[in-house]
């Protein structure tokens, strides 16, 4: 299950915007970007060099939008092996984005995962539906 999916499941009515489930072009990005209350950058090995990915984090900034940084925390699955990779690997007008905001650790362990969860919710002003 992706991050999206764990965070509309555990928020009733967060709707959660994704590029390439969307229109991929950079009118698309932008019009998704702008029409999101935050922004929330995932940060995994190499995203910052990507040129959509840097396009969106510039959207983002241009527009003002809260940045919610959460990085990836398994090498399995994209994980840097250090934080500072990730700072390194973003372009000088993108440095900023880290301190915007403190990067919440994504694990995939059910019990640390929820806590990560709570976090990401709570960075964007929501909480977690209780059963």
């Amino acid at each position: 299950m992706t991050l999206k999916l764990f965070l509309e499941r555990a928020c009733t009515g967060l709707r959660c915007w994704v590029d390439q489930d969307q229109d991929p072009t950079e009118a698309g990005m932008r019009q998704g970007i702008s029409n999101s209350s935050h922004y929330l950058l995932y940060l995994t090995k190499d995203a910052l060099t990507r040129p959509a990915v840097q396009f969106e984090a510039r959207t983002a900034l241009s527009l003002n939008k809260p940045v919610i940084l959460v990085r990836e925390t398994d090498p399995r699955w994209g994980a840097a092996s250090s934080f500072d990779d990730y700072i390194r690997d973003a372009p000088d007008d993108l440095k900023v984005l880290f301190s915007l905001s403190t990067a919440i650790p994504w694990f995939r362990d059910k019990e640390f995962r929820d806590v990560s969860l709570r976090k990401i919710l709570r960075a964007a002003g929501m909480t977690v539906d209780e059963p």
